[in-house]
């Protein structure tokens, strides 16, 4: 890759990253977007674990807030099978992409799991809010939210939830991936004959609620921030969150004369991995958000 990021670096000190993990991820996934930089994990308010990827170059995100894991991530002993099956996975995905110092492994409480709905929203409203309040002393501070997926979209649900003086103070959303509702997803993933017992697993042995509110009713309400400069980024070749379904998000904002919409799609990149995956992609993600800092944020 021939893109020199280092000169660059100390004009993005002070931007401060909200980040929002997708869908049964722990805040190491932040580690795939923050080049060498360290992405501190806590648990109840303590840090338990400084994490990275020794050989990541670019970056595309900069200062990830230091905050807890959402309420479907657990850590420490379990007498539940379940959570070692869980904790060997995400052992093995911190192998296969070189996150280290991962010395606390986290499992998944599938119970929890209410894919963008109240639980996430509040906890990402929490996190948003305190980085507001820590930040809010510090001179020309930046605040930025990213989220991934899910992330993406609870962060959309967020915004409505949001007073003016708090938007305010947010600068830019990057936003990959977002889904518009969950029964239009997993029905594009798992298919018409399996998305009504998926559902109904979720809705009763999980915290998904099939009247939460959606990206696609955020983005129809008048509640939602009309000129929040808002960048998204899709893939092609994405099977988990078709394109289709941030386009139908995008297509709601524009007419009602949202002006600050930028998007991205990339050729060859999959999923989970739009930062680490096709050399190609990679650059054109990298240039994609240092032009929307550059715009919104680098005067």
């Amino acid at each position: 890759m021939d893109i020199n990021t280092t000169s660059q670096q100390k004009s993005y000190d002070n931007i401060t990253t909200v980040f929002c993990p997708g869908h049964g991820s722990t805040k190491h996934q932040a580690t795939k977007y923050v080049g060498k930089e360290d992405v501190y994990i806590k648990i109840n308010g303590e840090i338990i674990d400084i994490v990275n990827i020794p050989t990541n170059n670019l970056q595309f995100l900069y200062n990830i807030f230091i905050s807890n894991d959402f309420n479907d991530i657990g850590y420490g002993y379990s007498y539940n099978p379940i959570h070692y099956l869980s904790k060997s996975l995400h052992w093995t995905t911190n192998y296969f992409y070189n996150i280290h110092g991962t010395t606390h492994l986290p499992h998944n409480y599938l119970t929890e799991f209410n894919v963008g709905g109240k639980q996430d929203v509040e906890n990402y409203l929490s996190e948003i809010r305190d980085c507001l309040n820590k930040t809010k002393s510090i001179q020309n501070s930046n605040i930025v939210l990213f989220g991934a997926s899910r992330g993406a979209s609870t962060i959309i649900i967020a915004l409505t939830h949001l007073n003016q003086e708090e938007i305010n103070r947010i600068k830019l959303v990057i936003l990959e991936a977002p889904f518009d509702t969950v029964p239009n997803v997993i029905r594009s993933r798992y298919g018409a004959l399996l998305a009504p017992s998926i559902l109904y697993a979720l809705k009763n042995y999980a915290k998904y609620d099939d009247n939460q509110e959606s990206p696609l009713d955020a983005v129809s309400s008048s509640k939602f921030p009309i000129n929040l400069p808002l960048g998204f980024i899709t893939s092609k070749v994405d099977n988990i969150v078709p394109c289709y379904h941030t386009m139908k998000l995008i297509n709601i904002l524009k007419s009602r004369g949202h002006d600050r919409i930028h998007h991205i799609e990339l050729e060859n990149s999959h999923h989970s991995n739009m930062t680490l995956n096709n050399e190609n992609d990679i650059k054109s993600y990298y240039e994609f958000v240092h032009k929307l800092y550059n715009k919104y944020i680098i005067h």
